[in-house]
């Protein structure tokens, strides 16, 4: 069962994705502080990780880099309220999708992106 680690600040969609994802077969943790959401990565070793771009205290960005240092292998998918950069998805090596997304569109990314 692939492990999935979400980090957002917002507990309406914390609990949106745990469920949802939850019933696909997932199993979820969830941070909603990027601290605590590096920790927790640490503790479980997910094989994705979902990151809210905007985070109160440590922004997803920040989170984004120091997760990107210690395991550049582990697919991310950052969610945004705005459309990226031009060039950002590819600079940050993510998966970019807009809020709010929808569920079956999450899905097929992430199983796009955990490994066969």
């Amino acid at each position: 069962m692939p492990r999935i680690l979400v980090i957002d600040d917002d507990p309406a969609v914390v609990n949106f994705l745990r469920r949802g994802l939850s019933l696909e077969g997932f199993e979820v943790w969830a941070a909603t502080e990027g601290l605590l959401g590096l920790e927790m990565f640490e503790q479980i070793q997910p094989d994705l990780v979902i990151l809210d771009r905007r985070l109160v205290g440590m922004g997803g960005l920040e989170v984004l880099k120091r997760l990107r240092v210690a395991h550049p292998q582990v697919p991310v998918v950052l969610l945004s309220g705005s459309d990226p950069e031009p060039g950002e998805q590819a600079r940050l090596d993510v998966t970019y999708l807009i809020k709010p997304v929808q569920f079956d569109i999450l899905l097929s990314t992430i199983w796009s992106l955990l490994p066969s």
